[in-house]
């Protein structure tokens, strides 16, 4: 028998049942994936340093609360879609995981700070506009909480052209 590391590409593959051992630790990570596929994922293929194994590995297998840590952004959604959002959720590094860890959990004050603008906006959107949301860096969020609130002489300021012209419109309305 041909010793593994002499083996072709396809050859591997045809004979993953023959160097099971050998396949899950190949270089290749398609051989590895294509290993773990036909012999079965096991949490050695949890810690495979491609994100893509390690995702098909915890769908086999189930995810963990440890797997809301891992490394990719995608692992970790799935961990919490599968496990449930928590608080630490609204605090990872993925804003996708935070919207969604917001939508589910409910949006709180500590949302209309987050350093995402949809986030933000949705925050406001659901608890409603204050003052403080004129004062936003996105000028979407600021026209929102304007048309929600009212402009004033100051309004007319703004450092966005669209809202200084709204602001002029709802003056003259008002008068």
């Amino acid at each position: 028998m041909k010793k593994y590391e002499d083996l072709t590409e396809a050859e591997k593959l045809a004979c993953l049942s023959l160097y099971p051992e050998e396949a899950k630790q190949d270089e290749d990570w398609f051989i590895r994936r294509e290993a773990y596929r036909a012999l079965g994922y096991t949490d050695e293929a949890k810690k495979d340093k491609n994100w893509f194994i390690r995702r098909e590995a915890y769908r086999a297998l189930g995810y963990t609360e440890d797997d809301k840590k891992d490394a990719d952004s995608d692992i970790r959604i799935e961990a919490y879609r599968a496990l449930g959002y928590t608080d630490e959720a609204k605090k990872d590094a993925d804003s996708d995981i935070r919207i969604e860890a917001y939508r589910a959990l409910g949006y709180t004050d500590e949302a209309k700070k987050d350093k995402n603008w949809f986030i933000r906006i949705e925050a406001y959107r659901a608890l409603g506009y204050t003052d403080e949301a004129k004062k936003d860096a996105d000028s979407d969020i600021r026209r929102e909480a304007y048309r929600a609130l009212g402009y004033t002489e100051d309004d007319k300021k703004d450092a966005d052209s669209d809202i200084r012209r709204e602001a002029k419109l709802y003056l003259q309305i008002i008068k």
